[in-house]
């Protein structure tokens, strides 16, 4: 008893000084702030307490709207696209016996370039003059007349493609990992049963890596 006294005592001696620093950095800031959006307040002179006059001025705000939508679409993009060809690739990368390595370097190369890197490396590829664009304009292909990163209509999608091409890796090794976890001898039951490539997918490797998808 006197021994796991004593470790939890170290333990607190440990953890105490991280919910402090936590609580001055994270938790007071965030406090005052929320206070802060009830207020009339420029950062100097008197505070005025108006209410939530603040939250319906922001919902009225055009650029608000536009800012929610755009976070609409992104987040729905970022969610399926890349989650899904992440694990289509998870599980044809589990077929492969001899190279598969070398795969799985390669897909996980994107996620270790600095997101700065994986910026400028797209703003190359996308340009009109001297990435794909003056590929495609010699096979008589000129849809790519501009940079998508400098069209509203496709700034948007350019940019999720760009952190869909630089996180996908990451979500391959992830999904490849718990795929590896499943029990074998459920995919030769299924085999027995005369279960097919995609039933055993479906039935057998989504809810056996469902813990996977929370993480």
């Amino acid at each position: 008893v006197k021994i796991l006294t004593k470790k939890t005592w170290i333990a607190w001696y440990f953890i105490i000084p991280v919910f402090l620093l936590h609580f001055m950095v994270v938790a007071v800031p965030s406090m005052l702030s929320l206070a802060l959006c009830l207020t009339d307040w420029n950062g100097f002179g008197k505070i005025n307490y108006i209410g939530f006059e603040n939250f319906f001025e922001l919902f009225d705000d055009r650029v608000f709207k536009k800012a929610v939508k755009h976070n609409i679409i992104w987040t729905f993009i970022f969610l399926t696209i890349p989650i899904t060809v992440a694990l289509a690739c998870a599980y044809l990368l589990t077929g492969i016996k001899k190279g598969q390595l070398i795969y799985r370097l390669i897909f996980f190369f994107p996620y270790m370039l600095a997101s700065i890197i994986s910026c400028q490396i797209w703003k190359y590829m996308f340009h009109p003059l001297h990435g794909i664009g003056a590929w495609l304009s010699e096979k008589g292909y000129d849809f790519i007349v501009a940079s998508p990163f400098t069209m509203k209509e496709t700034s948007l999608y350019a940019v999720a493609w760009v952190d869909g091409w630089h996180f996908w890796g990451f979500l391959v090794v992830i999904y490849i990992t718990g795929m590896y976890q499943v029990d074998n001898s459920l995919y030769e039951a299924a085999d027995i049963e005369g279960a097919t490539k995609w039933q055993k997918f479906r039935f057998i490797t989504l809810p056996m890596i469902r813990p996977v998808f929370v993480f």
